[in-house]
């Protein structure tokens, strides 16, 4: 990789950038938005961004990746008196020309880490979206593909894994 990548997460001025990636996302999966998505996707992950943590790969300050996910916190059961917090990915995204530069396996790594630093108990997605290079990406970042079809990673997130 020749150009410098940044990784950070998404704070609540990078709305529109979110869900402009989320909008090439759909588009090149053959969706076509309806009027007014860029700003209702906006206003609905602003209501909730807490919950809905994003994750940015910029290059020249350009976003070209996204890693999104859910957090929830678990109720208590049986086994677990006190509950727990788990993540799914739900989002998992790098724009056509920077595909196989390494940016997917770092943005993984970067949610792993943040993953662990907020106590996640694990954290699973589907990494479907990128493609035949998915299961690959998920082995490097320690993750367990389950099924054939749809890569789906199972990740243990200790704090001190990467």
């Amino acid at each position: 990789m020749s150009t410098p990548v940044d990784l950070r997460r998404a704070k609540p001025h990078d709305a529109f950038a979110v869900a402009a990636l989320h909008l090439q996302l759909g588009r090149e999966l053959g969706e076509v938005p309806a009027p007014g998505f860029l700003d209702r996707w906006a206003d609905a992950w602003l209501r909730d961004v807490d919950r809905h943590p994003a994750f940015l790969a910029e290059i020249d300050k350009r976003p070209v990746g996204l890693v999104q996910l859910v957090v929830v916190d678990d109720l208590p059961t049986l086994a677990a008196p006190a509950g727990g917090r788990h993540g799914t990915v739900t989002t998992f995204y790098v724009s056509p020309t920077f595909r196989r530069q390494g940016i997917a396996s770092r943005l993984l790594r970067e949610v792993l880490r943040w993953a662990g630093s907020e106590g996640l108990d694990r954290l699973t997605g589907d990494l479907a979206g990128l493609g035949s290079a998915a299961p690959g990406i998920a082995r490097r970042a320690g993750a367990h593909p389950v099924g054939s079809t749809v890569v789906e990673a199972a990740l243990t997130v200790p704090s001190t894994l990467f």
